[in-house]
């Protein structure tokens, strides 16, 4: 302040000069006083506050001294004091790209690690880089697009690390939240190969600050228990320990985090007569509860056994969209075959009106009526319908590309419904095609079949050539193909001059059918004759090119038989009483991703016990030679 003041008022006299130093000096400490009244009145804020949530949470309900005391110490805890620092140096933390720094010492780099810098600019939009260069040409401004924001990165990036006059210090995490490897950005292989006599500096250790009071210590203990465990447990944590152990209040508790570290799963099973009471019988048509049991045995006890569900919501979710589109589906092949309308003849505005007739019925009391309960929903309305139509359109041009025609929907058998069932009568043969569908991005996987995740189409493939049978006494039942068909109102690229016919063509590919087809060409003609609308394409020769998805007669019966098998094996394993967490794990693919029972298994790989089912990836041609193997020893 002195030396400010000589500079300020050399032209004042000394009596003066010594005024306006006393002065400026009791601003000087006037000011550091209203910071310290600042900090304090922020400090009787947040205590009455404390003492209000206390007051809302326990209500009249007593609580001891000890209890007062830990309820008050663990909201102090949580209590943060907003301070400028009281001098002319300062601590600024800011974002890369709103922060403007000017005349700093150090600077340190938080964050360095791969997707953050640069900053990953990939998102999606409605506009394509097409678009966009359009609108440049018309001279209309756009937001930047991700090659202007890589650029306007890498400039902020610039200006940043240019600026400390001292020390730069970049830091990154080797490691996420989840426990997930994270690697550093190209920006630190950069900054070495410019500066090689740079050297890393890893972390060190679990912080002391922690060990203030005893409910704030327990982290710090529970991050030396994984020390401890490696035998490089550090004196501070024994004294911790030891004090924990005398405490009578803390005792129990540290007593119960230790069991629970060192806890193991244990191999979860149920008696026979216990399983025998909960399951009864196992029906082999139960395709979705089997494919369950595959994926996690502790999920199929839950689910089956214990009967647990998630709690009811009133929200309409993705699974509710399915279930009414499936609805909507099933009451639009009502109407068409009630109405004595052909599916090769049908006009687009008898499709589209049997459709908005279809959804209007299952809206109209779905839910309660939650389709009508806010403007969100309503708009799910509009977008079904659209879809649907979509939907509608396709399944029509498949069926007129061939000769089968539906023969049932929502055909129910024991254990299960099938949701569609073609047939094609040639001479003394009937050939049957069973589709299933879904709302999901699901495709066929033989590998998935063989391990018993996907038994479903199948199971329906036996169930409706045993009802064909029947029907046709005197004919052969041949095995056509099975398919799932992906519910979905595809996006394609074209251009404005584009035909539409060839518009449709592209869509239509894209709404193409997935699953297994019978070889024969003389089945495949019935399907499609151009094939377009199959998973299959074929070389100039006749052969199939590689990637399509057939499978010959022999080959069918193969796998009815596997399936068979499969199944006696897992209804046989349920029944014996096995539940244990061990869900399975194939490629990226997992069971626990989408399961609502995650928050009760604990599963948790770190836990011994616990650990995946870790299915093997196979090609085709090893596929179909373990199903081989397996269907003759089961003989």
């Amino acid at each position: 302040v002195r030396e400010r003041s000589c500079a300020l008022y050399q032209f004042i006299s000394d009596n003066e000069m010594q005024e306006k130093l006393k002065i400026q000096e009791l601003e000087f400490a006037g000011r550091k006083d209203k910071a310290m009244e600042k900090e304090y009145a922020q400090i009787y804020g947040i205590v009455m506050r404390l003492l209000d949530k206390m007051v809302e949470i326990l209500g009249d309900e007593k609580v001891s001294a000890r209890e007062y005391q830990q309820l008050l110490e663990a909201g102090l805890t949580e209590a943060k004091v907003a301070l400028i620092p009281p001098s002319s140096d300062q601590v600024l933390v800011g974002d890369m790209e709103r922060t403007r720094l000017k005349e700093i010492k150090v600077l340190f780099f938080l964050g360095v690690n791969e997707g953050n810098i640069p900053k990953d600019s990939s998102r999606g939009g409605l506009l394509t880089q097409m678009d966009r260069e359009f609108f440049q040409e018309e001279k209309i401004e756009l937001a930047p697009d991700a090659r202007e924001l890589l650029g306007q990165s890498r400039f902020y990036l610039y200006l940043n690390l240019t600026k400390p006059q001292d020390f730069l210090y970049l830091s990154y995490s080797q490691a996420n939240a989840k426990g997930e490897g994270l690697s550093a950005a190209y920006l630190v292989g950069t900054i070495q190969k410019l500066f090689p006599a740079l050297r890393l500096r890893c972390g060190q250790g679990s912080s002391l600050e922690g060990l203030q009071r005893p409910s704030g210590s327990l982290d710090y203990f529970l991050e030396g228990l994984q020390e401890y465990e490696y035998g490089q447990e550090t004196k501070v944590w024994r004294e911790l320990y030891r004090w924990y152990q005398k405490d009578e209040s803390y005792r129990p508790q540290v007593k119960r985090l230790v069991e629970a570290f060192f806890s193991e799963n244990p191999q979860d099973r149920i008696s026979k007569a216990v399983a025998k009471a909960l399951y009864g019988e196992v029906s082999p048509y139960g395709a979705t509860r089997l494919e369950q049991y595959a994926a996690c045995a502790f999920a199929h006890f839950l689910r089956y056994g214990l009967q647990v569900t998630e709690r009811v919501q009133y929200e309409f979710s993705g699974m509710d969209l399915g279930n009414v589109m499936h609805k909507a589906l099933e009451i639009f092949a009502r109407k068409v075959r009630d109405q004595r309308l052909s599916w090769g003849e049908l006009s687009r505005e008898d499709r589209e009106r049997l459709v908005s007739e279809s959804l209007q019925e299952v809206t109209e009391d779905y839910g309660n009526t939650i389709l009508h309960s806010c403007a969100r929903n309503e708009y799910l309305i509009r977008r079904t319908q659209r879809v649907l139509n979509r939907t509608a359109w396709a399944l029509q041009e498949q069926l007129r590309r061939g000769d089968f025609q539906p023969e049932g929907f929502e055909v129910a058998f024991e254990g299960g419904r099938i949701d569609r069932v073609d047939i094609c009568e040639d001479e003394n043969k009937v050939y049957v095609k069973v589709m299933d569908y879904k709302t999901g991005n699901v495709s066929f996987d033989l590998v998935a079949l063989y391990h018993g995740l996907q038994l479903q189409l199948m199971v329906y493939l036996d169930a409706a050539l045993l009802v064909e049978q029947k029907k046709y006494p005197d004919r052969e039942v041949i095995p056509a193909a099975i398919f799932y068909y992906n519910i979905k109102d595809p996006m394609i690229k074209a251009s404005i001059e584009e035909d539409i016919g060839k518009v449709e063509q592209k869509i239509l590919r894209e709404l193409k059918v997935n699953g297994l087809v019978q070889s024969d060409p003389r089945g495949i003609e019935h399907l499609d004759v151009t094939m377009e609308t199959l998973p299959l394409t074929k070389n100039k020769d006749g052969s199939f090119r590689k990637g399509s998805s057939v499978a010959s007669l022999h080959q069918f019966g193969l796998l009815s038989d596997y399936v068979k098998g499969k199944i006696q094996n897992l209804r046989r394993e349920i029944l014996e009483g096995n539940a244990q967490a061990a869900p399975y794990q194939m490629d990226k693919k997992e069971a626990c991703t989408y399961c609502p029972y995650r928050g009760i298994c604990g599963f948790d790989q770190k836990i011994p016990g616990f650990f995946y089912r870790r299915l093997k990836n196979l090609e085709e041609k090893e596929v179909w030679e373990k199903l081989e193997e397996e269907v003759k020893s089961w003989v």
